[in-house]
């Protein structure tokens, strides 16, 4: 179920690039048509951005939940981001 803790695949990625990168992502063992998840991004205009007293929340966490989407399947990672993936959820 959603939410519970259970969760198939969880994978870290980072884009270190300043441009968004698309990746072919595949579940191994995948034992279902389609999964839904959640993508947690830490993303920021730069490499050297940083939070401060004065801007808090420049770098900041998003959370947002996606699919479904097939065993293989293209995400887009986007500049300068770290983002961890949940599936199967």
């Amino acid at each position: 179920g959603h939410g519970d803790g259970t969760c198939k695949w969880i994978s870290k990625v980072v884009n270190y690039h300043d441009q968004p990168r698309t990746v072919k992502i595949t579940l191994d063992n995948a034992d279902a048509a389609s999964f839904t998840g959640t993508a947690t991004t830490l993303t920021s205009g730069s490499l050297l951005d940083e939070n401060s007293f004065s801007e808090p929340e420049k770098v900041h966490a998003v959370s947002r939940s996606f699919g479904p989407v097939k065993p293989v399947f293209d995400y887009e990672f986007p500049a300068y981001s770290l983002t961890i993936l949940r599936l199967g959820e």
